[in-house]
């Protein structure tokens, strides 16, 4: 059997970057495009659906973005439960040997 050996370091900066890629998403949501505001009003009355229609196309790429962010977090999570197990296996493993 080989030997496999984890650079949990560069695991844990995976994480890390990943936990700021959904900072910059959430950032961008909350600050820039929740002020974002378009209808049918908005737009006037010869073009009131175009209007809406923006708006739908906003809401769901908001709706995308925040998707993104929060499987940008759920990764990051689960990179360092892997890095905590793999450190705790690895741990065991040499115990047993001595």
């Amino acid at each position: 059997m080989g030997h496999t050996r984890i650079d949990t370091g560069v695991v844990l900066d995976a994480a890390q970057r990943y936990d700021t890629a959904a900072e910059l998403l959430d950032t961008a949501l909350h600050s820039h495009l929740a002020r974002l505001s378009f209808d049918g009003s908005r737009a006037g009355r010869s073009y009131a659906d175009s209007g809406d229609a923006v708006r739908l196309a906003v809401e769901r790429s908001c709706a995308r973005l925040a998707d993104w962010s929060r499987a940008a977090r759920e990764i990051a999570v689960l990179l360092r439960t892997s890095v905590r197990d793999y450190t705790d296996a690895d741990g065991r493993a040499a115990g047993r040997l001595g």
